[in-house]
């Protein structure tokens, strides 16, 4: 009886790391969606207006924390 209860637990473990993995790739394919529709929205603007904007924003959220 021991064995099977040991066996039925593995099962279980088994596919409890089966449903990780399947959420894991779900939100690896999510975050690959959202970042190509950024890139798709933000091909328009100038790379260069666009990165010194994030890095404006990033310094006063910083700024903000201290």
């Amino acid at each position: 009886m021991e064995g099977s209860i040991g066996v039925c637990l593995g099962m279980t473990e088994g596919l409890n790391r089966t449903k990780l993995s399947m959420d894991e790739a779900v939100r690896r394919r999510v975050l690959e969606l959202t970042v190509q529709q950024a890139k798709e929205r933000n091909a328009r603007y100038d790379q260069g207006k666009l990165l010194d904007l994030i890095d404006e924003e990033v310094d006063a959220a910083r700024a903000s924390r201290s």
